[in-house]
């Protein structure tokens, strides 16, 4: 089993602390670094690629709809959730078009463990790096695609098959 790479991104130190703590199960299975900071992620992903990135929006200095932007055009390739307890209106607009997934703190270790899951079975599903790049790196889905993205991986009967036949309808 391919052990997936996962960077948590907080300008609180607590906060990765709090969730190193929360996923202390997944390190058999998972890699996971804890960087404080967005420059402070990005040299980690420069160090090594990573499958999945979990970021803050408000960090100071570089926000996190900035650094996901970045991994976006960078790291195509990577997963982007996005989980934040509060946030401007302006950096949420712009993180919504690179986030993946978007989640609220406090977030449950579930929900959380189960949507890191679900980017990296999606993940495994795009094994081909071609494809993977090319659909990490789209600018938009047609409305009702977007929309039904956006709704799959939040029901929990949803199969990742649904997921990979929402993006195969795509007419793009």
């Amino acid at each position: 089993m391919n052990r997936k790479r996962i960077l948590f991104v907080d300008d609180e130190v607590a906060v990765l602390d709090g969730l190193q703590d929360l996923l202390r199960k997944e390190r058999r299975r998972w890699d996971m670094v804890f960087a404080v900071g967005a420059e402070r992620a990005l040299t980690e992903l420069q160090a090594a690629p990573v499958d999945v990135i979990v970021s803050d929006i408000r960090m100071p200095g570089m926000d996190g709809a900035t650094l996901l932007i970045k991994v976006k055009k960078e790291y195509p390739g990577t997963a982007r959730v996005v989980l934040s307890g509060q946030a401007d209106r302006d950096a949420i607009i712009r993180a919504l078009p690179v986030a993946d997934q978007f989640l609220s703190k406090p977030c449950d270790a579930g929900v959380l463990r189960v949507a890191i899951e679900r980017m990296c079975a999606l993940h495994r599903l795009l094994e081909d790096g071609t494809i993977r790049r090319a659909v990490g790196a789209l600018e938009s889905l047609p409305s009702d695609t977007y929309a039904a993205r956006g709704e799959a991986p939040s029901n929990p009967d949803a199969e990742l098959s649904d997921l990979a036949k929402i993006v195969q309808s795509d007419p793009q």
